[in-house]
């Protein structure tokens, strides 16, 4: 059984990138740990436990469902910690719009 979630990888725009420095830039002395450009991704949907034998036919779905969806643009309009925030263990952008 595995814990599962459905993302996305993300193309990051100048304007994130910005401000993603400023925010390491501010919190260099946190024990924060900051995934790297490449691996950065929006969470579409947590799928929580997955027995292992299912696992095939959801990710047979989802390439299904991949090939047949275009790409998309969002604007990101919040920011947020999971934790407290004082000691955060995740900091989270959230996303209203988008333009298909």
């Amino acid at each position: 059984m595995k814990r599962l979630f459905i993302a996305t990888t993300i193309k990051l725009d100048e304007n994130y990138l910005q401000l993603r420095r400023q925010l390491k830039a501010r919190t260099n002395y946190d024990s924060i740990v900051w995934v790297e450009d490449a691996l950065q991704h929006i969470t579409l949907r947590f799928l929580g436990k997955t027995p292992d034998e299912k696992i095939p036919l959801v990710i047979e779905m989802l390439k299904k469902t991949a090939v047949s969806t275009s790409a998309f643009s969002m604007v990101m309009d919040k920011l947020g910690v999971f934790g407290s925030r004082y000691a955060p263990t995740t900091i989270w952008l959230g996303f209203n719009q988008f333009d298909p």
